[in-house]
């Protein structure tokens, strides 16, 4: 028997969530096609596919389009991380629905005329070139973080995938049967409850270790992740208390609250806030994935983590203002002073109190100049990654993960006494 040479054949996929509006050259020898946008409609064509799928409606390719990979020009594709790619470009659920392996010349999708009855199709809108530019980019990211980060990854991005795509049998169907659902417009579904469920599973991997505060420690590492202001962090706390509480609903109850959800002064749906649940695990994983160190996030690096929090141990004793600098999470240092004052450092060796030089800024009103004095780190719209002990460079120190006082000062306060 002669050996099959892989070469010769080319790999169809078809995937779901994602439509198209013209063929797209992915990277060399790998592409997407799209179906028609009046795929459905009578006297026009439709896909020509195997016997496979036979037994096939027309309807099973709606909003699917075409990846294929030919294996004569890439020998390994990892199509599972280019659909994490496509997704998190697109905010929305890109999933494999099928595949099939044939020879280089033949087509199982060509298009072939369709003369049955007229069938209503709405398509998704069109993917654009620049959401393809940005899953490329999202791909060659996620291929080039380290295995256990992408190890670490793989369960958040696909349950938040997760909770994007119709989920089981039961979907759309209304909690609360005896009330019709006219009366209570947005009020959350089965799939609504799946959709938490999923979305819980994902921040938990994202930010928790564990703990006896599961929520408390949700809000606080959230928020301080991915605020770029005091007063954002302070609505991203709420935001998540009110996550953690609706995932709690979902998981113990089978069911979630049909009020309105309010957070500050805004109310939102339940659709509503479902989905500014999804927005922000999108927002937790595109950070990540562009962090420089995604590791300590992710809880990963013990061996960083060590000599770390033994510094901190170390210097927590101190009677003095710790003199340092400030690395940010992209990477760049902080120039301006940065003060870490006794008592700033908890029993585990974690920076939880910090004092920053406030940055003087010149702006003019009615033509006159006034010097006005900001606030320097949430203005970076990142977090602080670690301190750098002025008096020795070689020494780092941790900044809490949980929680962090920073406080401002035009001068250097006097050591006490």
């Amino acid at each position: 028997m002669s050996e099959i040479n892989h070469s010769s054949f080319q790999t169809f996929f078809l995937l779901n969530g994602i439509v198209l509006a013209n063929e797209v050259e992915v990277f060399q020898g790998v592409r997407l096609v799209p179906f028609p946008l009046t795929l459905g409609k009578k006297d026009k064509e439709i896909p020509q596919y195997v016997s496979e799928f036979s037994s096939v409606g027309i309807n099973y390719f709606f909003n699917k389009t075409q990846f294929i990979i030919d294996s004569s020009v890439v020998s390994d594709f990892n199509i599972d991380q280019l659909c994490q790619a496509l997704s998190l470009a697109c905010n929305s659920g890109i999933q494999i629905a099928t595949s099939i392996q044939v020879k280089m010349d033949e087509e199982p999708f060509s298009m072939v005329p369709y003369t049955g009855p007229s069938v209503t199709y709405m398509p998704h809108d069109p993917v654009k070139d620049p959401d393809i530019e940005e899953a490329k980019r999202l791909y060659e990211l996620l291929d080039n973080l380290e295995p256990d980060v992408q190890r670490k990854l793989h369960i958040p991005i696909n349950r938040w995938i997760k909770s994007h795509v119709k989920q089981s049998a039961m979907f759309n169907k209304m909690i609360d049967l005896e009330i019709p659902p006219e009366d209570i417009p947005g009020s959350p579904t089965t799939s609504d409850i799946d959709k938490m469920i999923d979305l819980g599973i994902a921040f938990e991997s994202l930010y928790l270790l564990g703990s006896n505060n599961l929520s408390l420690d949700l809000r606080n590492r959230a928020s301080g992740y991915l605020a770029d202001s005091q007063n954002s962090q302070e609505d991203l706390k709420a935001m998540f208390k009110e996550i953690y509480n609706w995932r709690s609903k979902a998981v113990h109850d089978g069911r979630l609250p049909t009020e309105d959800v309010k957070i500050g002064e805004k109310f939102y749906t339940s659709s509503e806030f479902i989905k500014l649940a999804q927005n922000l695990c999108q927002r937790s994983i595109l950070k990540i994935v562009e962090d420089p160190h995604p590791r300590v996030i992710l809880n990963l690096d013990r061996e960083y983590l060590k000599p770390l929090l033994e510094n901190g141990c170390k210097f927590r004793k101190s009677k003095d203002y710790l003199k340092c600098r400030l690395r940010l999470t992209d990477g760049r240092d902080c120039q301006l002073h940065a003060l870490i004052p006794p008592g700033g450092i908890s029993k585990k060796g974690y920076v939880k109190e910090v004092w920053v030089e406030y940055v003087a800024e010149s702006v003019e009103i009615d033509n006159q100049s006034y010097d006005l004095m900001t606030p320097y780190i949430h203005r970076t719209k990142q977090g602080i990654q670690e301190f750098i002990l002025a008096s020795d460079n070689s020494i780092k120190l941790l900044p809490n993960p949980d929680e962090i006082v920073i406080k401002y000062f035009q001068e250097i306060p006097s050591q006490p006494e």
